[in-house]
């Protein structure tokens, strides 16, 4: 059940997290339905929701890796170091293991591990990594991969600013065989800087391979550049550019970033992004999905 991607990472205390995707939905986080400054990831009983697109498959199989949607729901308990997954409606209570950095639970045949990569300063925005197992029936469903959670900023809240603000965290991508012969992450700081006036913003992911991989692939250190960046309401679009001899490609598709401003005031940031092509390992059909969260400085 253990051979499936998975990563350990750096670890900060976290008592509540959650998750995102392309396409971010939230439920009600205050009066107007959005960030407030009474409401955080530790608030009691209070649920994020989200769709994320993770890479996976039916392990019970030859797997096909592909990617798609997995809806999630994220709540806090009054329990230190403990919250809830609900995973396609089954809920799963996870809790702190300190010795492979993760959160994890398991609630009949569903598995889930939570990997924190990132927290915002107003604790309104987290970046981890899932891993989700489903041995319901008699499949076995491995999925995994980057994942926002977060509480999303109100329209007007972004329309509001005019100013132009830096912002920095944390960025991560996966790239999977879609035979499942190899798979790589890597991760690294994520910059980018947005004028609120203008509508624009960009950024660049420094990313360095984390040596925990299989079957002979591999990261070299690389930047994906994101530029062209526009922003409609609480959310943003972005072009990436990737180095596809470093990220050890032969071809891949076009790669565009969708995102969403965090907390009340829009002082933290989130993007998705995903596109397949072919590897350099012997011309093999590939995935790739990423993701990055980052803070206002």
């Amino acid at each position: 059940m253990k051979n499936v991607p998975y990563i350990i990472l750096p670890v900060f205390v976290l008592s509540a997290c959650g998750g995102g995707s392309g396409e971010i939905v939230n439920l009600p986080t205050g009066e107007s339905g959005y960030a407030s400054g009474s409401i955080d990831l530790d608030t009691v009983g209070e649920s994020v929701a989200a769709s994320p697109r993770l890479q996976g498959g039916d392990f019970s199989s030859p797997p096909t890796v592909g990617i798609s949607t997995v809806n999630l729901s994220f709540e806090d308990t009054a329990n230190v170091d403990e919250f809830i997954v609900t995973f396609d409606g089954v809920p799963v209570t996870v809790n702190w293991d300190p010795v492979d950095s993760r959160f994890e639970g398991v609630s009949g045949d569903i598995e889930v591990w939570v990997s924190p990569m990132f927290l915002s300063d107003n604790n309104q925005l987290g970046f981890v990594w899932m891993n989700l197992f489903d041995d319901r029936g008699s499949s076995a469903f491995r999925q995994w991969g980057p994942t926002l959670v977060g509480f999303n900023t109100d329209p007007n809240a972004v329309s509001g600013r005019s100013d132009i603000a830096t912002f920095s965290g944390t960025g991560n991508i996966s790239i999977n065989a879609v035979d499942n012969t190899f798979w790589t992450s890597a991760n690294g700081p994520a910059n980018l800087s947005v004028d609120f006036g203008g509508g624009t913003l960009s950024g660049t992911i420094d990313l360095t391979d984390c040596g925990c991989g299989f079957g002979g692939a591999g990261i070299d250190p690389t930047t994906i550049t994101l530029a062209n960046g526009s922003i409609s309401g609480n959310t943003f679009s972005m072009d990436a550019t990737l180095d596809l001899a470093e990220l050890n490609l032969a071809s891949f598709s076009n790669v565009v970033v969708d995102g969403e401003f965090f907390e009340t005031n829009a002082t933290a940031v989130g993007g998705y992004f995903e596109g397949t092509g072919t590897s350099n390992i012997g011309g093999i059909a590939t995935t790739m999905i990423g993701a990055f969260a980052a803070d206002q400085d």
